[in-house]
């Protein structure tokens, strides 16, 4: 970290960014299995040294493509979570007052020193600055801007730009080696257009069949490939029916460890029955599948996941 009082550091590169092939292969290690274009997207940002924005529904593995990255570089991600309330002494610093009329009082520091870095508090933020080291970058994690007031933009923008904290009374601090910034969203478009331009912007879909069924496969090995491959199909139909949430990767991983536990190889009504509050979590969702019509329910569900065809589950 340095000040803008002394000779401004350039956040160095480190070691060479390692190649879609390294990347991809670190991330597998660390159990998240990513989209193409999702790795081009992340090699892009740590090249550019640039925010990398992560749009797309609940359950895609955004902020889990950043928590593996993460552990690749051996570090503990910050995590900022923006909700209305939130203000910047919140996102980036705070003082400790009591702390600096102390001093004062007892004569440990000038009265013109009364601001200095001793009496900060840090918050996601100014934490991140700290934490980032030549050759050791930190990783933030940026969740639900969109819903952050237009005031956030004061401290956001210039930490986004160069790095940077502006604390009154103190002035400027930076990271002496550029972070990795992940911002995940569910609706970019009501985040601040000064923020998006910052940022590199991915999309992140629900993964095709082919790739869901590899992340389940790493996830819960012991399955099967019987019992993963239903589950795959059955999970795939819910999400093109009428639901007031679409169940994500999360949810489909959580679900299956429990059929696991309970010793189940194949899926049938009554496990389905029993067990189904684990993927949806609306009434309106699960009544269609919790009466004794959830054989036919089942059947229509794996058949229509091939055709993606919308099932009105409210019929």
């Amino acid at each position: 970290m340095v000040r803008d009082d002394q000779p401004p550091a350039q956040p160095s590169s480190g070691s060479a960014h390692p190649g879609l092939a390294s990347l991809d292969a670190g991330l597998r290690a660390q159990g998240h299995i990513a989209d193409h274009t999702v790795l081009q997207s992340l090699q892009l940002a740590l090249s550019l040294k640039k925010p990398l924005l992560l749009d797309g529904p609940s359950g895609t593995g955004k902020t889990h493509l950043a928590e593996s990255y993460a552990k690749c570089l051996g570090v503990t991600p910050f995590r900022l979570i923006v909700h209305t309330d939130l203000q910047r002494e919140d996102a980036a610093y705070d003082w400790h007052y009591s702390r600096q009329l102390l001093s004062l009082r007892l004569g440990t520091k000038p009265i013109n020193k009364g601001f200095d870095e001793d009496h900060l508090i840090a918050k996601p933020l100014l934490q991140t600055i700290r934490a980032s080291q030549p050759g050791r970058p930190a990783v933030l994690i940026l969740e639900g801007l969109e819903q952050g007031h237009a005031s956030l933009d004061s401290v956001l923008l210039p930490f986004l730009d160069d790095y940077r904290v502006d604390i009154d009374g103190l002035g400027s601090l930076r990271a002496s080696e550029a972070p990795l910034i992940f911002i995940t969203s569910k609706e970019a478009r009501a985040m601040s257009d000064r923020v998006r331009r910052r940022a590199i912007y991915q999309y992140c879909p629900f993964p095709c069949a082919m790739r869901e069924l590899s992340i389940l496969q790493a996830a819960v090995p012991d399955a099967g490939a019987r019992l993963s491959q239903a589950v795959v199909d059955f999970v795939r139909g819910l999400r093109i029916s009428d639901l007031a949430q679409r169940p994500g990767m999360d949810r489909l991983i959580a679900w299956t460890k429990t059929l696991r536990q309970l010793d189940a190889l194949s899926l049938d009504p009554e496990l389905i029955h029993n067990t189904l509050g684990l993927l949806l979590k609306h009434q309106h969702d699960l009544r269609p599948l919790a009466g004794t019509d959830a054989s036919a329910w089942l059947a229509e569900l794996q058949r229509r996941a091939q055709s993606e065809t919308v099932i009105k589950l409210s019929s």
